[in-house]
């Protein structure tokens, strides 16, 4: 285990994409370097809540002062099956992991289960509830965001000109038309709280990801697509949308949450054009 962790100090950041209910929601990362661990967390949509961060000196094995590794650490690589004890990384506070051969077991009170590639590293992290359904997923990623401010917060850029949007490489992605609400139907919580709302209401309706260009930036955004293949905005009354010179990109379920670290990471980029 030590030569295995010492590995993993030594590579790049372990960077996690967390979905809740199905839906990315944001990015955690733990790194190790010169001495300290830094423990990151941002969130996808530009009106929750945004980021946190913390940071505290390891030794050579990335573990504190009294000996815990973090939580993310402690996980990032298989180890024996067993228990010890680890630091959550938000509050420093201690907790109980407990691991057996097969990936399961408990931090605390909480059941999860988790998987690692043949060089024994992380691949996924489920958080479960009593019942054993899955909480909160996290999947690891090597893409990387640009330096400097959170590109979740400032958009991404958009190349080009013109009506057409899409992704590119193409990954995917469509462009859709999405209707406005009536007005007294406008909800005006966050776009991920509004759309499970909605969707909460209204049978056979799921949540729709992808990035809305306007203002000449791309930005995350949630919204829904109907039973019946239609999309609609619930942060949106139907006159403003009539209006509106947005467009809406909508993205594949499954692969949601790597477009959008891919896109915080410029290795995918949001382009207009004629059609």
């Amino acid at each position: 285990m030590p030569f295995v962790l010492a590995l993993v100090l030594s590579a790049a950041p372990v960077r996690l994409v967390q979905s809740v209910q199905g839906v990315p929601v944001g990015v955690v990362e733990v790194e190790v370097k010169a001495g300290v661990l830094t423990y990151r967390a941002r969130h996808v949509f530009r009106d929750e809540a945004r980021a946190f961060e913390t940071s505290w000196p390891v030794d050579a094995a990335g573990r504190d002062a009294a000996g815990l590794s973090s939580e993310v650490l402690a996980l990032s690589v298989r180890s024996a099956p067993g228990c010890r004890e680890v630091r959550e990384e938000r509050t420093g506070r201690r907790e109980r992991l407990c691991l057996d051969a097969e990936g399961r077991g408990s931090l605390d009170e909480v059941k999860l289960r988790a998987a690692w590639d043949a060089r024994g590293r992380l691949t996924w992290l489920e958080l479960l509830d009593g019942a054993g359904l899955v909480v909160s997923r996290f999947d690891r990623s090597a893409a990387e965001p640009k330096p400097g401010r959170d590109p979740f917060v400032d958009g991404f850029p958009v190349t080009g000109d013109g009506p057409a949007v899409r992704l590119q490489p193409a990954a995917g992605a469509t462009q859709v038309v999405v209707e406005g609400v009536s007005a007294e139907a406008v909800n005006e919580g966050t776009c991920l709280s509004a759309a499970r709302a909605w969707v909460s209401a209204h049978a056979g309706d799921v949540v729709q990801l992808g990035v809305v260009v306007e203002a000449g930036r791309a930005w995350p955004h949630a919204w829904v697509r109907r039973a019946s293949g239609t999309f609609v905005d619930p942060t949106l009354d139907a006159a403003s949308a009539a209006r509106s010179a947005r467009h809406y990109l909508a993205f594949p379920d499954d692969v949601a949450g790597a477009l959008y670290l891919e896109l915080a990471s410029g290795s995918r980029r949001v382009a207009r054009s004629s059609p």
